[in-house]
């Protein structure tokens, strides 16, 4: 069924050359179909109800008031849909705009908790944490995460200070080895500190001078 409502002027309109003319909303209706289509219009045997009359041709309409046996219709139907039409786009850039806040939000925090936990890899790496650094590679922070102001990666932080365990935690997760930091890349360093376990593993990895 199709609900037609009234806007509050076309509904007092209505109201108004119905008193004048003595008829009835139902004859109003029937009789503008008639004179914009060319057809006529045949109310149906006992259609009591303007609802009844053209049920057959545009469903239900709220002509602002209550006929006996059929819809009830609010006096103020149309003023309402009018309001709450008016309402609704409101809501959605309601919803838009806090949508978007979120999403930045999101957004920001996701970066500063990136940022904060990849220098808490590099730095548990630089100091041989490897608890540390194990658990920090287990929850997804990236192990070729780089620190810019060294270029280096906690692969290269490990290898500086002779970390071979937390080397070995590394290396698990398949670290760029060609990462070139401010003294070189892990495997240079390691040869040029004189950690040959560091060597040794960094070689089988698949690094080359």
């Amino acid at each position: 069924m199709v609900t037609i409502a009234l806007p509050p002027d076309l509904e007092k309109t209505i109201t108004e050359r119905e008193r004048r003319n003595g008829t009835t909303p139902e004859l109003l209706v029937l009789e503008t179909l008639q004179q914009e289509y060319g057809q006529e219009v045949t109310p149906a045997p006992q259609a009591g109800t303007l609802a009844d009359l053209l049920g057959d041709y545009i469903g239900c309409l709220d002509s602002g008031e209550v006929i006996p046996g059929g819809a009830r219709m609010s006096e103020n139907i149309g003023e309402e849909q009018t309001m709450a039409a008016r309402k609704k786009p409101l809501s959605r850039v309601k919803y838009m705009a806090v949508g978007v806040v979120l999403a930045l939000f999101l957004f920001v925090l996701y970066g500063c908790a990136k940022y904060i936990l990849e220098g808490e890899l590099f730095n548990a790496a630089c100091s041989g944490d490897t608890k540390k650094v194990e658990f920090l590679v287990k929850i997804g922070v990236d192990v070729n995460c780089v620190q810019e102001d060294l270029n280096s990666t906690p692969l290269i932080g490990a290898a500086y200070g002779g970390h071979t365990d937390t080397v070995v935690v590394l290396l698990r997760d398949h670290p760029n080895l060609k990462q070139v930091g401010r003294e070189g890349t892990a495997l240079q360093i390691a040869i040029d500190h004189n950690y040959p376990d560091i060597v040794r593993l960094l070689k089988a990895a698949g690094a080359t001078d």
